[in-house]
């Protein structure tokens, strides 16, 4: 589990002193020079395979690879790639400088798609983009967390030479009204279908303006979800008459001091008659509009209805189940809405929904008694997925919730989320025995008091041999039940396996590490088991897992004497994260872990609640084999914050709490 920095006011005075600008950017000028070598190799690597390619290259997917401004000026240089259409350098720390050397190159002039989403081009950098004039043939343009900012987005929204545009994503750029107004009023991108300009800050004029828009006849979808639309905003987007091709509106999470009933407009909209998604979570729907949404006529194409975290309950539940227009209907997503079990045997009884693939009823009040009618639904052949986890009813579904959906032969299932539901050994047993799900990929049973015997059940289940994950954590199964699960050759599919919080000790831990079964195992998740010292040995010894990219060892006490063990693993070379705190590891611990020259894939490395102190601290800086590293947490150690500086040379954009 990830956490944030926690820190006192005197730790936010002495951090902000740390996080002085002039500071930081002295602390990476000193290794600049080391960053552009290390940098130019690694690309060097990364293109190598491209090599031969060069005029007969299409596609160039660096994604999260963290070239920095470095490697987009060595790839803007380019001139072989003349056919290069697509191009992703998303999430790489890029900035103002990268944006303005990639906005010079002339040879791409087949480019259809640049992803330069989650960089940190700035205001600065969009408006140096915006001034190519060489991407004609751009058609999809990804921004999204670029920190474009008003300005960035009006320069954009002035641009006249992508006249074949027809996606846009500028999500979580907060831009507010002002860059909304100005995207309204572009006349150039005639032919765009997408547009996402969530979580922007936008607000009521914003939203009217967007919705004068004319010029985008070819629109499909429309993300507006995450900005602070009210009614009046809300209404004028509801009454377009322009967008006759939408098929997707996502306005969730506009809730913010609105009154008057979006929904009713919304379904009073005559021209969307195309719409197939429709995305409303936490609108605080009143009755009112949930019945105007469930006598809704117009969109026979629905596929996907969202209307999680309304309230609705039973009459909300009501109200939509008695819907017989929605023939292709395939998701419905129902989460935290209080739904009882009157609800549920309502929406059962639903028989016009023959296509419905996803039923995800997360966190609502329903019992045995809803699961069993749901259960018995003779309707739904297709469903695929059932999402019946968290029930906030005090006795949740039980056993005989468990063995209802265990005796359904109607269902493919290939995911199935039952976590929280005190089903105990038995049903786990019954769950176990079903036959029918031969699909099955996913299987979630967390906090459900399985006990070994609920494991061993499990375990011995022949018919998933599609499985890829499975989650088990919380249920109490020691050793007992880890050496079961153990024993399992089904699985040969597995990719992720949590056992968090199951006392399995070491002895579970050994078990499990002998299983020679699961070869594409990508994440372990064994955390809070007291596998001690001894454990963590035992999974350093473990030959199977070569494809390993996520070890999750929190809270299990392995101490110097495993994190020694755990760093002398070479054949975990795709690890992406390693999660070892809260496990009384020292600076001889950390020491041995930083002379790893494996893990050059890592980017997130856990070490927060040990007894660290600057020696370990100045190791982890001395490694030079992690350079892609994000984050980074060091926070209840005895690392002082003077440290900060030397960490921000070595990894400038890394997330560091200390």
């Amino acid at each position: 589990m990830q956490e944030a920095c926690d820190i006192t006011q005197q730790d936010k005075k002495n951090q902000q002193q740390m996080n002085n600008p002039e500071e930081e950017k002295q602390a990476m000028a000193q290794t600049a020079e080391l960053n552009e070598k290390e940098v130019g190799s690694r690309l060097f690597k990364l293109l190598e395979p491209y090599s031969q390619e060069k005029e007969s290259l299409t596609t160039l997917n660096l994604q999260s690879k963290k070239i920095r401004d470095v490697g987009a000026s060595i790839i803007s240089k380019n001139t072989s790639w003349t056919n290069l259409t697509t191009l992703d350098l998303s999430a790489n720390w890029i900035g103002v400088e990268g944006a303005t050397v990639l906005s010079k190159n002339t040879t791409w002039t087949n480019l259809t798609t640049l992803n330069l989403s989650e960089n940190e081009i700035t205001s600065e950098g969009a408006i140096e983009i915006c001034k190519n004039t060489t991407w004609a043939n751009l058609t999809i343009l990804n921004l999204f967390h670029s920190g474009l900012g008003v300005e960035g987005v009006i320069a954009i929204s002035k641009n006249t030479t992508w006249t074949n545009l027809t996606t846009l994503n500028l999500g979580f750029n907060w831009f507010m009204d002002e860059g909304a107004i100005a995207i309204s009023k572009n006349t150039t991108w005639t032919k765009l279908t997408t547009l996402d300009i969530s979580s922007n800050m936008i607000e009521e004029e914003g939203a009217k303006a967007i919705s004068k828009n004319t010029t985008w006849k070819n629109l499909t979808t429309l993300k507006l979800n995450g900005n602070n639309i009210r009614t009046e905003g809300a209404s004028a987007i509801c009454k377009n008459s322009t967008w006759t091709n939408l098929t997707t509106l996502d306005l969730s999470g506009n809730n913010a001091a609105r009154k008057g009933p979006i929904a009713i407009e919304l379904c009073n909209n005559a021209t969307w008659t195309k719409l197939t998604t429709l995305v409303l979570r936490y609108n605080f729907l009143d009755a009112e509009e949930l019945s105007a949404i469930s006598k809704n006529t117009i969109w026979t194409n629905l596929t996907t209805l969202d209307l999680s975290k309304n309230n609705i309950g039973d009459e909300g539940a009501i109200a939509i189940s008695q819907n017989t227009s929605w023939t292709n209907l395939t998701t419905l997503i129902l989460q935290d809405n209080n739904i009882g079990d009157k609800g549920a045997i309502a929406l059962s009884e639903n028989t016009s929904w023959t296509n419905l693939t996803t039923l995800d009823l997360f966190d609502n009040s329903i019992m045995a008694a809803g699961v069993i009618a749901i259960s018995k639904n003779p309707a739904w052949t297709k469903l695929t997925t059932l999402n019946l986890s968290h029930l906030t009813s005090e006795s949740k579904i039980g056993c005989e919730g468990a063995r209802a959906i265990s005796q359904n032969t109607t269902w493919n299932l290939t995911t199935l989320e039952l976590s929280d539901n005190k089903i105990g050994a038995e049903g786990a047993s019954l769950i176990s025995k079903n036959t029918h799900w031969t699909n099955l990929t996913t299987l979630n049973l967390t906090w459900n008091n399985l006990g070994s015997e609920g494991a061993s059940s499990i375990s011995k289940n022949t018919t998933w041999t599609n499985l890829t994950t499975l989650d088990l954590r919380n249920n109490q199964i020691g050793a007992e039940g880890a050496i079961e699960i153990s024993k399992n050759t089904t699985w040969t599919n597995l990719t992720t396996l949590t056992l968090t919080e199951n006392d399995i000790g070491a002895g579970g831990v050994t078990a499990l590490c002998k299983n020679t079964t699961w070869t594409k195992l990508t994440t372990l998740d064994v955390s809070y088991n007291n596998i001690g010292a001894e454990g963590a040995i035992e999974i350093s010894k473990n030959t199977t897992w070569t494809n390993l990219t996520k070890l999750i060892l929190d809270g299990n006490e392995i101490g110097d004497e495993g994190a020694s063990a755990i760093s002398k693993s070479t054949l975990w070379t795709n690890l992406t994260t390693l999660d070892l705190a809260h496990n009384n590891i020292g600076d001889k611990g950390v020491i041995a872990l930083s002379e790893n020259t494996s893990w050059a894939e890592l980017l997130t490395l856990r070490l927060l609640g040990n007894n660290i102190s600057d020696e370990g601290a100045s190791a982890i800086i001395n490694n030079m084999t992690w350079m892609n590293l994000a984050k980074l947490y060091l926070q209840k150690n005895s690392v002082s914050r003077e440290k900060r500086p030397e960490y921000v040379a070595k990894w400038p954009k890394c997330d560091i709490c200390i």
